[in-house]
């Protein structure tokens, strides 16, 4: 039997370092709203059964956000101390933001770490998970309805208490299911399903194999048959390849004969274009010594001598000032007639300085004439040597004209003219140079044996045969690496056609272990439908007894008002009022409060029996009159003496 010794909550919902000392028997928590009665009932099934990880934005559905303090961010719990079979353990239990931050330690009386219990206490200690444990050791004030789950089930039928596997409902019906599951699931895994799905993959991939060995046989005897034609197609390109090379050598002997002729005519070309320039300029007489170019030079030079020559001499000035010089003896003879005339007139001082002026002037004009017949004797000579120079400067000149025309050359200016002789003489010297090699490599071709043959070559009916037997060539070896391949093809798929008849027999086993398969999924099927079956037909066997125990408890409560009830294998129930059965749901709230809390005592009398475990209350008689209510703390002073109580109203 277990017994509460000690609730100490260190931080939970609205409560800090809160510590309460436990009794055996009825402990009541009387306080007012508000003081944390239903967060005490709560911390202490959150201690054995920890807290759900909801994620429900609801506070009324949402436990962890609920109780989490809202002045600390820390993790929030404490511990419970509780005896059980003689031994006392302090379980203690932490909670953070999700259920991956929760802790959970157990110790024994002398606080040392204990392993006899794991953070499945609740379940281990009660034989019920957290929601049955509310929906029958726990009274909430919120309505919780008493409902039929397999956690009550196998309780009732104290299943879990029997060590032997074989007999346990839900560990048979597990393993019946997961049998058939494994043998017909639709559910992929990693590792392929169930049985039948992998069978049926196998017969689905030996249908494949099959078919492909199918067609890997029909493959083969095509690629066979390509083969065939390519080992015809290389044996007639070998013919064709042998005839051609033949008589591509008789073409590379035309060929070469036809290079020959064409090297001969090449030279005899060069050589008679070399011929011709040569004699072009031989007509230009460019064949001439370099004593002939030197005397040509000084030549050039003596004519450029005697036109500078020329251009230094002055022309002969023309006579300036010839009737001036007359008039001048016209008026030195009138001067001195006039003197002489009129010397008595003009007086002697006067006739005398005319007279002198007269003089003067006879002399000035005598002078001028001196000069001027003394400058006309020096023109006369001047013009005579200018005379002399322009008729051999034009001698000198016409003779190098004759010489350049000799040599074809029509340049005005003789430095130019001469320049282009140099340039023509080098070019002879140069062409005789490559006539002479030209004509010795003309009279060493000539020497060829075929060089007669070469000079009558017309170059008909040459064919060059190098470019398809290149591509005749290049198909054979395609074709022989295609062979090549082809026989690996072949041999590959000769490989996989081989193993039709081994394919065909294991897709057979595999039908028949599919069928198998079928069968034993059947067979599994029944089994579980059966041990469904049997459970039906054993849980309703508890009924009987627990709609006796809810009588008493219904009938004792409500003075013998309700002495006649109906619970079903869902537990649900049905109340006689006026010699009529009546649904739950017409009746009234404290009617529903205290007829629920009636099929709880019932239903831990059939679960428990005389091991009754501990019974918390979180005033569940609110909807009671005073009546009901002593009736109801009467039965709940004998459940005291069964089991402890845990008990928080506000009610004094």
């Amino acid at each position: 039997m277990i017994k509460l010794q000690e609730i100490y909550i260190s931080s939970f919902g609205k409560l800090n370092d809160y510590r309460l000392k436990l009794k055996d028997g009825l402990n009541t928590v009387c306080q007012e709203n508000g003081f944390g009665k239903s967060t005490i009932a709560s911390f202490v099934k959150a201690v054995f059964f920890g807290i759900g990880n909801s994620t429900k934005k609801s506070i009324s559905e949402n436990e962890r956000k609920k109780f989490t303090p809202w002045d600390s961010t820390n993790k929030f719990g404490g511990y419970v101390k509780f005896s059980v079979d003689g031994k006392i353990y302090k379980a203690e239990r932490y909670f953070g933001k999700t259920a991956a931050q929760d802790t959970f330690a157990l110790y024994d009386e002398l606080d040392i770490p204990s392993k006899d219990y794991g953070a499945d206490l609740g379940e281990k200690l009660f034989d019920i998970d957290a929601d049955s444990f509310e929906r029958c050791l726990y009274v909430p004030q919120k309505s919780v309805a008493v409902v039929a789950n397999d956690s009550f089930l196998n309780k009732l039928q104290n299943l879990v208490d029997d060590t032997d596997e074989q007999n346990n409902f839900d560990s048979a019906n597990k393993k019946l299911d997961e049998y058939y599951k494994s043998l017909v699931s639709t559910r992929l895994t990693k590792d392929g399903g169930s049985k039948k799905n992998r069978t049926e993959s196998e017969i689905k991939e030996a249908k494949r194999d099959l078919i492909k060995a199918q067609e890997d046989y029909a493959a083969a005897k095509q690629k066979q048959s390509l083969q065939e034609k390519n080992l015809a197609r290389l044996d007639a390109l070998k013919k064709d390849i042998a005839d051609r090379k033949e008589k591509q050598q008789q073409y590379a002997n035309l060929k070469a004969l036809q290079n020959k002729a064409e090297t001969f005519n090449r030279v005899e070309a060069d050589l008679k274009a070399k011929e011709v320039k040569l004699n072009s300029l031989k007509d230009k007489g460019a064949d001439v010594s370099a004593d002939y170019i030197d005397r040509l030079q000084q030549k050039v030079n003596d004519f450029d001598g005697l036109k500078q020559q020329a251009a230094g001499v002055s022309a002969p000035s023309q006579a300036k000032g010839g009737i001036a010089k007359y008039l001048l003896f016209v008026l030195a003879a009138a001067l001195a007639v006039l003197a002489i005339v009129m010397w008595d007139t003009l007086g002697e001082v006067l006739a005398i300085v005319v007279l002198g002026v007269g003089v003067v002037i006879f002399i000035v004009s005598a002078l001028a004439f001196i000069r001027e017949s003394s400058r006309q004797k020096q023109e006369k000579i001047l013009q005579s040597h200018l005379q002399k120079l322009a008729e051999q400067t034009a001698s000198e000149e016409e003779a190098l004209r004759r010489t350049f025309d000799k040599h074809k050359i029509y340049e005005s200016n003789f430095h130019s003219a001469l320049t282009q002789l140099k340039n023509d003489k080098q070019s002879y010297e140069e062409a005789d140079y490559q006539y002479k090699i030209a004509l010795a490599e003309w009279e060493n071709k000539k020497k060829d044996p075929e060089f007669a043959l070469a000079q009558n070559f017309d170059g008909k009916s040459v064919c060059d045969y190098t470019y398809s037997i290149a591509q005749m060539e290049g198909e054979l070896q395609q074709i022989l690496v295609d062979n090549a391949r082809l026989g690996k093809e072949i041999e590959t798929l000769t490989e996989s056609a081989d193993k039709t008849s081994e394919l065909e027999n294991r897709r057979q086993s595999l039908d028949s272990k599919l069928q198998e398969i079928d069968n034993k999924a059947k067979l599994a099927d029944t089994a579980i439908k059966c041990l469904i079956q049997a459970k039906e037909n054993l849980s309703k066997s508890f009924v009987p007894k627990i709609r006796d125990n809810f009588q008493q408890y219904i009938s004792a409560v409500t003075d013998g008002k309700y002495a006649n009830a109906v619970v079903d294998d869902k537990f649900n129930l049905r109340l006689e009022e006026n010699s009529s059965m009546r649904e739950f749901d017409y009746f009234s709230k404290g009617t529903s409060d205290v007829a629920v809390f009636c099929l709880r005592l019932a239903l831990i009398d059939a679960m428990y029996g005389k091991n009754a475990p501990l019974l918390i209350l979180d005033d569940p008689f609110v909807n009671l009159d005073e009546s009901r209510y002593s009736t109801a703390m009467d039965i709940l002073q004998k459940r005291a003496k069964k089991c402890q109580v845990l008990y928080f109203t506000c009610r004094r």
